[in-house]
Order: C-alpha cells, then sequence, then structure tokens
C-alpha cells in the first residue's frame, strides 16, 4: 500500500492496481475565499488518476465543487449512504453519473487485497473511513469525531491500527459568537482541539498518528484576523509530545503535509514543515500578496450583492411553516434579528417565529435587538438559496451576537437552521424509509446521543469532558 497526502483533507491511496483520492480540494478556495490550503497545493490534479473519489461529507473542504469538477463525469463516487440524499443529488447536479452510496459499516472492495469501509456518526452525519489491506489498515477520522459504542465496533472489526488521520483545529462557528453584553470574552479556546486529537489517538492507539484535515488560512479581509487561532500541526506535536509520555503512548506522530508520501515498502517520505510553519505569519501575508488580483475581484463582486425581503421570505416561510408550535414555543416574545451587510449597505430584518412573520427593520432597531446574525450580503444570499447556512459559521465570515441570557436562543435558532439544511424538518422526514433503516444500523449512535443529552443536561458536564468520557474506550 502507498498513500500521498495532496491537500487540507486531500488523501490518495494505492494498492494493487487500485486508487482512491478521498476529500480533494486541490485548486482555488473555499467558502466565500475565506479557506485557502496551507500550505498551497503544488499538485496537478490532472495528473491524479483515481479509479474511484470518495467523500467524507458535505462541507465544502472536503465536497470541492472546482476541485470535483476537474475530473470526469463517468469517475467512480463512493459516498456513505446517509439517512438523507442530499450528497449524491448535489453530485447529479454537477454531472457525475457513477455515484454510489455505501452502507455504514460495509466494506467496498476497491481491488484485490483493498477495502474501503465508511463509519457515519453525529446527527449532521459526516463519515470516519478505514482502508484496509492484509498488511496495513489506515483510519481516516479528518473531521469526524466518532466516539463510545460506534467507535468500540470500529476498533472491533480493525483491530491494529497503522495510521490515523485527524484534524485538529476550529472548523466549527464558535469563534463567531459574541455576548453583547460581554464582548470580550472568548468562546473557543485553542487547547480544546489539540487534546481532543490526543484522546482520539489514546482511543485507537495507532503505530502512527498524523495531524491531518486542518491545513488551511485566511485570506479573506474578513477572516485575516482568524489566523492566529488555528492550531498547526506543529503545535499538536509539542503537545502531543507531552500527553504521550504522561499516559505512555506508543504511537508516533508524523506530520505529512501535502507532498509527503508513505510506502510500504520504502517507508515515509515527508516534506519539512519547517519552511512553512517557523515563520508561519509571514508566509501568509506573502500567500495573500500573491492571491491579491483573486481576492480584489472578488471584494468587488461582493459588493455588487443584494438581499432582500423576497429572497428571505422564501427561505424563511418554509422553515416557520416546518416549525410546529413546541419548537416555536421558546420564541414567543423574542425577536430574531437579521442583518445582511457590504460596503454599498445593507438591510436588517426582524423574525418572529411564533408568529411565523419576517420583516425590515432599520438600523437603530437592530442595534438594540438581544439576538443578532449578521453576514457578508453574498453568504447571506447563497445560505438561503443552496438552504446551507452551517457553512457560513464554518467560513467565519458570519457574526452571531447575543446578549448572555439570550445567547441559548440563538444558538437553539442555529440548531433549526442546520435541521433543516440537513433534512430534519419536516419532522415526517426522520420517519421515512430510508431514514428508519439508516438509523437502524447506526443503533449505538442513537445511545451515544442519550448518553450526551443525560451528562450535559441532567449530569451538567461541559462537551469537553463528555468527549473525554465517551473516547475511554476499552483499551486493547
Amino acid at each position: 500500500m502507498k498513500f500521498t497526502v495532496i491537500s487540507h483533507a486531500g488523501l490518495y491511496v494505492e494498492h494493487n492496481d487500485g486508487s482512491v483520492l478521498i476529500d480533494p480540494w486541490i485548486v482555488g478556495s473555499c467558502y466565500w475565499r475565506s479557506w485557502w490550503n496551507f500550505p498551497e497545493v503544488s499538485i496537478d490534479p490532472e495528473s491524479l488518476k483515481p479509479q474511484h473519489i470518495y467523500l467524507t461529507h458535505i462541507h465544502w473542504d472536503h465536497f470541492h465543487g472546482p476541485s470535483l469538477k476537474k475530473f470526469s463525469r463517468n469517475t467512480s463516487i463512493l459516498i456513505p449512504r446517509d439517512r438523507y440524499d442530499r450528497m449524491k443529488r448535489d453530485l447529479n447536479s454537477m454531472g457525475f453519473t457513477n455515484v454510489r452510496e455505501i452502507p455504514d459499516g460495509s466494506a467496498y472492495r476497491l481491488s484485490e487485497d483493498f477495502y474501503l469501509t465508511p463509519y457515519l456518526f453525529g446527527i449532521f452525519t459526516d463519515s470516519a473511513v478505514v482502508l484496509s489491506s492484509r498488511r496495513v489498515t489506515m483510519l481516516n477520522a479528518n473531521d469526524c469525531k466518532i466516539l463510545g459504542r460506534p467507535l468500540q465496533r470500529l476498533l472491533a472489526d480493525h483491530p491494529k491500527i497503522d495510521f490515523v488521520f485527524r484534524s485538529h483545529s476550529s472548523a466549527n462557528a464558535r469563534l463567531c459568537h459574541e455576548y453583547l453584553d460581554a464582548p470580550n470574552e472568548k468562546l473557543d479556546d485553542r487547547e480544546r482541539y489539540m487534546s481532543s486529537f490526543c484522546h482520539f489517538i489514546k482511543a485507537t492507539q495507532p503505530t502512527h498518528a498524523v495531524p491531518f484535515a486542518s491545513n488551511h488560512c485566511h485570506l479573506h479581509k474578513d477572516t485575516f484576523r482568524f489566523n492566529d487561532w488555528i492550531v498547526s500541526p506543529i503545535d499538536v506535536m509539542d503537545y502531543y509530545e507531552k500527553y504521550r509520555l504522561s499516559n505512555q503512548l506508543a504511537a508516533d506522530l508524523k506530520i505529512m503535509l501535502p507532498g509527503s508520501q508513505w510506502d510500504e515498502d520504502r517507508g515515509f517520505d515527508l516534506v519539512n514543515p519547517a519552511s512553512f510553519f517557523d515563520d508561519r505569519q509571514s508566509q501568509i501575508k506573502e500567500y495573500r500578496n500573491r492571491r491579491t488580483k483573486t481576492l480584489s475581484a472578488f471584494y468587488a463582486k461582493e459588493e455588487k450583492i443584494g438581499v432582500t425581503t423576497k429572497d428571505m421570505e422564501k427561505f424563511f416561510l418554509p422553515l416557520f411553516a416546518d416549525l410546529n408550535r413546541l419548537f416555536r414555543f421558546p420564541f414567543r416574545g423574542k425577536t430574531i434579528y437579521i442583518k445582511s451587510i457590504n460596503p454599498g449597505g445593507g438591510k436588517s430584518w426582524k423574525l418572529d417565529l411564533w408568529r411565523k412573520t419576517i420583516s425590515e427593520c432599520d438600523e437603530a432597531e437592530f442595534g438594540n435587538g438581544n439576538i443578532q446574525l449578521i453576514y457578508p450580503s453574498l453568504v447571506l444570499l447563497w445560505s438561503l438559496k443552496l438552504n446551507m447556512f452551517s457553512h457560513a459559521g464554518i467560513s467565519k465570515r458570519a457574526l452571531y451576537r447575543a446578549e448572555r441570557r439570550f445567547m441559548k436562543f440563538l444558538i437553539v435558532f442555529e440548531l433549526y437552521l442546520k435541521l433543516r439544511e440537513y433534512e430534519y424538518l419536516p419532522l415526517r422526514t426522520v420517519l421515512s424509509p430510508r431514514s428508519l433503516a439508516c438509523w437502524f444500523r447506526r443503533w449505538r449512535e442513537l445511545l451515544v446521543f442519550g448518553r450526551v443529552f443525560y451528562l450535559r443536561f441532567l449530569g451538567r458536564h461541559s462537551m469537553v469532558e463528555i468527549e473525554q468520557q465517551l473516547l475511554a474506550v476499552k483499551q486493547k
């Protein structure tokens, strides 16, 4: 077996005349010019001839349309079979005709003695994927936070793991949340990601641990400041070495940047990380300068984008209709304010979930609101039209503000947006034959969700503490 790290979360694996390319983000940027591969990718996508492409989940740094379009529309595309088929629909709309959904925990034969097995996890589904032969087993967990009984099942299926790949930095909206009455209080920290990485390595006990799916930077002017929050693989290595000693772990950590390889016969061929991370901030500034033309053109495009009340009504009125009285009751007497901003001006709206109404409001009323969501106009328009509001948070280009006592309502409103994006709304979709069949295979997750609910709301444990408990699997 042989594998090559292609990009941020891109992995190319070859064995016995079979090959699979996982999560190819190879060209350009994603999330509205916010995210860029760092280090830059030097591999020409046309030089890759994968027999299969596997996509772990639908987020754009893994499901990257411009990169996918570099490959033949007849390419075999493999995806996990989720409770809904949006990934397949989106791929079909791009012209891909050979899309296969693989059920959770089912081994798919890529070639002689070469298998791919997806393990789905989470309410808003991600997948970890195991690539295996008789002699080598690789667990590419990427962003998937699989734990508890589902992880125990994976480890029972694959008792000896040679490589574990896992993310180690923020790919969520936590940094974009702010208390209106305590604007300087941070709602996230960098250590939680390094700690999570280490706990996962302790749970899986591979021969080699690879920090993965977090090699990016931010070049857009709105998000450049977030580069200070990115956890680099060097940071992970330093943290892991201390953790390794205190926990007596055998796993060796390898930093594998784009272009790095491992071959079953020849071993590792690694790109030197020092040339990129010894002076990372200067490197990123130079990177931004090289992309000035692209970024400037995008800024000019953004200035021309506007959002209308009709655009808002087209999305939110059906959402209101899908939310029954029980869902809307917590928002009785509360108003959600949404602002669209661009250099040429913007608009603001107020949403009343209880009364199922939406209307424009002026700047003064918006400023006095105690639950505020702020989006660049282009980001808001795409989120409305594509039903992908979670991508706005991942991009770091949105801002979510609320008074401390109202933050829980803001988070619930974000949850409703995600429920619609992942097609849990209307609720009857949960009982579709496809959904029920999917959850029947994934019953272990339902037990995990129940335990998380108990520990979080009755035991009052933090999510960090809960993750540590659920990763304390039986050691091999």
